[in-house]
């Protein structure tokens, strides 16, 4: 418990200590303010019943209209402080989803964990859901059980000491031995939750784990939609279709067989709960029937105790009657630490290159070992360097190591060692696959820069020293750029990057391969012309 409980601290603290702090602690403290005072109004319709009862019973009707219209005060600031409540909940989770979804999103993204996450041995599953779903998840629960928790302990204490109050003491003789119960009720009361809470613990048991695998299944079943999706006219062009159905249905497989375990352990929990809870509403009347014969109280003594004990075994049973919901809760920050704790990993498992700042304008690679990630050697103790103006191109048969060159050199390839000397200025990597951002045209030939580092006329510029004036018409256009283009338009529109950029060295990763051979020509010969300063190392 202790473990689970510093997760959600280590999960928690870097919300609590930002600078969003003050505007969130004023946020809880108004619920806290509310909390109590939602337990005032039911301690004045605890009394209230009771008077109005009574009334009944003496059968003084202007009382009973009297106490029945304070009844109905009560309720409407209950509805009041209950909306208030619901805003300023709102409102808290609202923005600390918020920060945290960009916390974690810079986490996932800074120092390319992102990429690394996917290369590296035991990665973790499905970042995207961790930090969309399981975010909001963690952020509502915690709010939700904080509340409950707080509230169910202002509600104890208060309706403890009232029903302590009204019990008094319970005697009964034993072997002739006068003996008494203070506060009887309560211990009626704690009695029975606590054998509740206890059996609950037991039915219950499995639920996180289940929670815990039904989040990966759905994960994974959404990333194969996803996957569908994205590459839809391969799929549809070799009439795949069917087997891709397969596939997804065989992955949905998980979700029906470990959903059912979660509907068996739930209805056996609803059963429990349900009728524990029903016979709570009925047991404070019957343990206070002793002192209502003995001692000759009154119906609104009897309904009045009646409610107290109702609200003691509610409050002492929070853990049986939010047991779901706390194991969901435990499933998600499991989940979010496991994720924390592998962008962590990611970070530490970088690769052993040293990288140095050359000042002569030169790559330089010294005894530079690059491996696979199951520890296959590409290459090792490769010297080379590559000097300013220079054109390379690098040769070799499939799965020799030439891309895995190019991603040591980016940085990104976290299986490799030796000493790599970078020299100052703007570096553009061009891959055989580009890549578009969803959006306009102009945004998507700018990036990874802002539309606003580049005016139109230089884009155009770009596009017709290309001949790829036909696109100009369509920058404002919005679009799925890498659905809509072809392989082949996707590269030419990748080089007008580079024509942008004026990169100090250009790394093209077989960027032209989907180009016939006058056209990749023609692109090279360009950018001879308007990159003469310009390194191009080419594979």
């Amino acid at each position: 418990m202790l473990l689970f409980l510093k997760k959600v601290w280590v999960l928690s603290k870097p919300y609590w200590t930002s600078p969003d702090q003050k505007r969130a602690l004023a946020l809880v403290a108004a619920l806290l303010c509310l909390g109590f005072l939602l337990v005032r109004m039911q301690v004045l319709a605890n009394t209230n019943t009771r008077l109005f009862y009574d009334a009944l019973q003496n059968y003084k009707p202007h009382q009973a209209v009297h106490y029945a219209l304070c009844y109905v005060g009560y309720i409407i600031i209950f509805a009041l402080c209950t909306t208030f409540s619901s805003y300023f909940g709102s409102t808290l989770l609202n923005r600390w989803r918020k920060w945290l979804s960009i916390y974690y999103l810079d986490k996932w993204v800074a120092d390319k964990a992102f990429y690394r996450l996917g290369v590296v041995r035991d990665g973790v599953d499905n970042p995207d859901q961790r930090i969309s779903d399981d975010i909001e998840q963690f952020t509502g629960t915690t709010l939700s059980l904080f509340n409950g928790l707080y509230g169910t302990s202002i509600q104890l204490v208060t309706f403890t000491f009232v029903l302590w109050h009204l019990s008094g003491t319970y005697h009964f003789i034993v072997h002739g031995l006068n003996l008494g119960i203070p506060g009887y009720l309560v211990w009626c009361a704690l009695a029975y939750a606590s054998l509740n809470t206890l059996i609950t613990f037991w039915i219950g048991q499995k639920l996180t784990s289940l929670n815990y695998q039904q989040q990966r299944f759905n994960a994974d079943f959404r990333f194969g939609l996803v996957r569908l999706r994205e590459n839809a006219e391969q799929i549809a062009m070799q009439g795949g279709e069917q087997a891709e159905k397969a596939a997804l249905i065989a992955t949905y497989q998980p979700i029906f067989t470990n959903f059912k375990a979660l509907i068996q352990v739930g209805c056996h929990l609803a059963f429990f709960t349900n009728t524990a809870n029903y016979l709570s509403m009925m047991l404070g009347t019957l343990c206070a029937l002793p002192k209502f014969m003995v001692e000759k109280m009154s119906v609104g003594d009897l309904m009045q105790i009646s409610s107290a004990f109702s609200y003691v075994v509610t409050s002492l049973s929070f853990f049986m009657n939010a047991y779901a919901e706390i194991a969901s809760w435990r499933a998600v920050v499991d989940r979010l630490s496991e994720f924390a704790l592998k962008i962590e990993a990611a970070d530490v498992c970088g690769s052993q290159v040293q990288r140095q700042q050359n000042f002569l304008q030169a790559w330089v690679l010294t005894d530079l070992n690059v491996t696979l990630p199951n520890g296959h050697v590409l290459f090792s103790g490769y010297d080379q360097s590559f000097k300013k103006g220079e054109r390379v191109l690098i040769m070799g048969a499939y799965g020799s190591g030439k891309s895995s060159l190019l991603r040591t050199l980016a940085g990104i390839w976290p299986f490799a060692s030796g000493l790599v000397e970078r020299p100052t200025g703007r570096h553009l990597f061009l891959s055989q696959k580009p890549y578009f951002p969803i959006g306009s045209l102009k945004a998507a030939l700018c990036f990874p820069d802002s539309v606003d580092c580049y005016r139109d006329q230089d884009i155009e510029g770009a596009l017709r020293a290309l001949n790829l004036s036909r696109f100009e018409v369509n920058l404002a256009d919005q679009g799925h750029w890498l659905q809509t283009l072809s392989l082949g338009e996707q590269q030419m529109l990748s080089f007008v990057r580079a024509l942008l950029i004026k990169p100090v060295y250009l790394f093209l990763d077989e960027a032209s391969s989907s180009l016939d051979e006058t056209s990749e020509a023609f692109v090279y010969q360009c950018l001879a012309r308007a990159l003469p300063e310009t390194t191009i190392i080419s594979i």
